[in-house]
């Protein structure tokens, strides 16, 4: 049993949005309606949650990562094809285009 002070005065209605792992998030529904512009940081190879949000709630969605570059895809994608995963490669390439024409 939570403490009092801790304990939530209101129950939303949450939903997952983006990956199952690392890159979903719960939100409030009611938050996600209300929604206009989503800033979001830190997304490395990863926006499926911006991806989610901006489907779901048709806001604006501007990302920030200095790590998220075209070296940084392009490097990923030549480490997986020298380590012969040509599946996991080619499945790079392509969420590197969709997240190329997504921003």
């Amino acid at each position: 049993m939570l403490p009092k002070k801790i304990k939530p005065e209101k129950l939303f209605k949450l939903i997952r949005i983006g990956k199952n792992n690392d890159g979903g998030y719960l939100i409030c529904k009611n938050s996600l309606m209300k929604t206009k512009t989503l800033f979001s940081f830190g997304i490395s190879d990863d926006f499926s949650f911006e991806k989610d949000f901006s489907t779901l709630s048709n806001c604006k969605v501007y990302a920030f990562d200095p790590t998220s570059t075209n070296i940084f895809f392009i490097k990923n994608i030549i480490k997986t094809i020298l380590k012969f995963q040509f599946i996991l490669s080619i499945k790079k390439i392509i969420n590197f285009c969709k997240f190329i024409f997504f921003f």
